[in-house]
């Protein structure tokens, strides 16, 4: 119960109020140069702490990491919209905590929204191995893993 309660404390603290502001887009030429405004704008301070993109649906989302200390995990996802060809980074959801402190790690999922509407359901969590399997609504799948960070993640569309 008490890691339960760290948990949600990390999560109040650290998660930050989400984007949702289409007005205040930054758009760009190319999906690179979207990709490095969100990491200037956002709390990533390098491109290193980004975990892993993935595409689904039409859509691309790119999974990162924040720096945090004390061995916190906090991952974040933002969406690359796109739209009259060009590209801007679209971040809906807050952050999520998924390990804190030398606590185990907790999976996490997720809803989110991208900015042309779409409903994703987000995965993450820490991997001891190379081949997990994770239970989805959609069923048992393997995520992707970044080995660097030792975190897995995966997205699909809402049911």
């Amino acid at each position: 119960m008490k890691r339960v309660l760290t948990i949600l404390l990390l999560l109040l603290i650290i998660t930050g109020c989400s984007n949702g502001n289409d007005n205040k887009l930054k758009w760009f030429t190319t999906q690179d140069k979207a990709i490095n405004q969100g990491i200037k704008d956002g709390d990533l301070n390098t491109k290193e702490n980004i975990i892993g993109e993935m595409k689904e649906n039409g859509e691309t989302f790119v999974f990162y990491k924040l720096e945090e200390e004390n061995k916190d995990i906090v991952i974040g996802i933002a969406n690359i919209a796109k739209q009259n060809g060009k590209y801007a980074w679209y971040r809906e959801s807050a952050n999520i905590g998924i390990k804190s402190g030398n606590n185990p790690s907790t999976p996490v999922s997720w809803d989110t929204e991208t900015q042309s509407g779409k409903k994703f359901t987000a995965y993450t969590g820490t991997a001891e191995d190379k081949n997990i399997p994770i239970e989805t609504e959609g069923g048992e799948v393997t995520p992707k893993i970044n080995e660097k960070f030792g975190v897995y993640y995966y997205i699909e569309p809402r049911k």
